[in-house]
Order: C-alpha cells, then structure tokens, then sequence
C-alpha cells in the first residue's frame, strides 16, 4: 500500500480550522474594546481642549489685569466658577452642561448660554497660596457607561511674575 503526501489528511485540515476559528473569534471579541477605547479616547481628548480652554481664559483675566494696571488677583478669587470662551471675568459655579453654540459666527464653541447642550461639564477651582501665586484646578466631567460620571482633571498655577 502506497501513500500519497499531495494532500491533507482529516485531522491536519481540523487543525487548521480551529486554529482559524480561534483567531477570528479573537477577531471578533476584540473589536467592541477598540471601539469603546477609541471612543473613550476620543473624549478624554476632547475634555483636555476643554480643560485648557479654562486656564486660557483664567490666564487671560491675569493678564488684563496687568494691562489695566489692576492688581493681578482682581476676579480670581477663590472659589468654584464656570466661564465660556468669551468671557471677561468668571461666573459662580453652576452644575449645569456646556452648550454647543449654534450661531454662525461661533458655530461649533462651547459656551454656557445658548445652543445644543453636550455632555460636558467644567468646573474651575481656584485657590489661592500666598500674595504671589494661585493654584487652578480646572474639571471636566461627563456622564459615562453604567451611570458612571468620568472626569478629566487637570492642574496649573498662575503667579504675579511681572
């Protein structure tokens, strides 16, 4: 009896079918995490901008304090506040979503006042360490899965460097 090696026998060709099962099944159970992470990414980015908005305009009220001849600290007390992207001074905190403007001269800006609200919220903290310096903690927040609110939470200080 002479045997041919053209081929594959049955359990070689089941073999290579579970092998390829496996991977695909690997495949398949591994897309749904790189979805959500890329999405979670995507947000956690969005929520950086947005963070750094807020020490911009913080920064902004320092500086035209110095311009003014003011003195630095004026509207930077400590406190919680909200602020938009076209403020002068800070608000007192409300818990409220920023809105997406919907205006064509600021289409696509997040403000407090008027379009469709998304679901971020911001929070600036500001504390002040000695005549000379002052600790901002800026907060984004957004509801996550479950019920669960994420948060991005990110550190500055501002000084009377001038």
């Amino acid at each position: 009896m002479k045997f041919s090696k053209n081929g594959f026998t049955l359990v070689e060709l089941l073999i290579a079918i579970f092998i390829i099962t496996i991977g695909i099944m690997g495949i398949y159970l591994a897309i749904p995490r790189i979805l959500s992470s890329a999405s979670l990414n995507a947000t956690q980015f969005l929520a950086s901008y947005l963070a750094q908005e807020g020490f911009e305009i913080v920064r902004n009220i320092r500086d035209t304090n110095w311009l003014q001849g003011k003195n630095w600290k004026e509207g930077l007390g400590n406190g919680d506040y909200i602020v938009q992207y076209n403020d002068s001074s800070l608000r007192d905190f409300g818990d409220i979503f920023l809105k997406i403007d919907d205006r064509e001269e600021s289409k696509g800006f997040y403000n407090c006042e008027s379009g469709m609200e998304s679901r971020f919220k911001r929070k600036i903290t500001i504390s002040s360490e000695g005549s000379d310096k002052l600790n901002i903690t800026v907060e984004i927040t957004w509801p996550g899965k479950g019920g669960k609110t994420e948060s991005f939470i990110a550190k500055n200080n501002l000084y009377d460097w001038k």
